[in-house]
């Protein structure tokens, strides 16, 4: 019972206190109580964290690795490309689907959002209701791959599940998902044309060359990394610390934050 309280708390301290806690004083409070009060066993909470390493090492490194090619301008350029063709609106939409389902489903939350907004005053769209496109593909197209969400990573882990059991397995529940998912945004409030905004300009064709030139290898080597990976021993978290690696010393740049 102690134990489901210090859970209640922190569930509430994450949804009652985000404007002025931490999200880390949110959950690690609850647990050094639950240690100080002996609630919880030191033993206990280091099992509970090595049955997790691998997927918590992985997540260690592809939330920085997505900021990096943020940084690099690889999500801006490669939206503002899809955004070149006359269906901008479902381009999108299964551009989020496929960042989602090889970068995880924060990594789309965190860079698509804010990109989304931008391509959609760029265009005259509806800001609002194109930035709920990340939001639902979070969960419509995180189920394809190891790597598309952490509970998939502790699944993997546990049940020894490769890249190519999550394809055959839920690629094809996970691809319904979005194109059911597609029919239900398409009915959502709001206008697909409004009056686009004059002070926001397109990357040059320079940025977008740099930016394909940087993040076009690092995401083919995640890709071959992640799917061949399981064949040769290596775990997704390395593959992705390895190009992680690669994008600060090219950027000279580590995102702390």
């Amino acid at each position: 019972m102690p134990q489901v309280l210090l859970l209640a708390a922190a569930v509430a301290m994450l949804l009652l206190g985000h404007r002025w806690i931490p999200t880390w004083v949110a959950v690690t409070a609850p647990v050094a109580l639950g240690l100080a009060t002996g609630v919880l066993e030191l033993d206990e909470a280091g099992d509970a964290v090595r049955a997790l390493d691998t997927s918590l090492a992985f997540l260690l490194v592809a939330v920085p690795l997505a900021v990096l090619l943020g940084r690099v301008g690889f999500f801006d350029a490669a939206a503002e490309r899809v955004a070149m063709g006359h269906q901008l609106v479902p381009s999108l939409w299964v551009f989020a689907a496929l960042v989602t389902t090889v970068f995880n489903l924060d990594a789309a939350i965190v860079l698509l959002t804010p990109l989304y907004i931008r391509i959609a005053r760029l265009h005259g769209i509806d800001p609002l209701r194109l930035a709920f496109q990340p939001v639902l593909l979070a969960s419509l197209a995180s189920s394809a791959l190891p790597v598309s969400n952490l509970t998939n990573l502790i699944v993997a882990d546990h049940i020894d599940a490769g890249t190519l059991d999550f394809l055959w397995r839920l690629g094809p529940a996970s691809a319904i998902a979005a194109i059911v998912g597609w029919f239900g945004y398409r009915h959502l409030p709001g206008e697909d044309h409004q009056v686009a905004d004059s002070t926001l300009l397109p990357i040059e064709g320079r940025e977008q060359r740099h930016a394909f030139l940087i993040g076009g290898p690092a995401v083919a080597v995640l890709l071959v990394g992640f799917v061949a990976g399981d064949a040769i021993g290596i775990a997704p978290w390395i593959t992705a610390a390895v190009v992680t690696l690669a994008l600060v010393i090219v950027t000279r740049s580590v995102p702390w934050r």
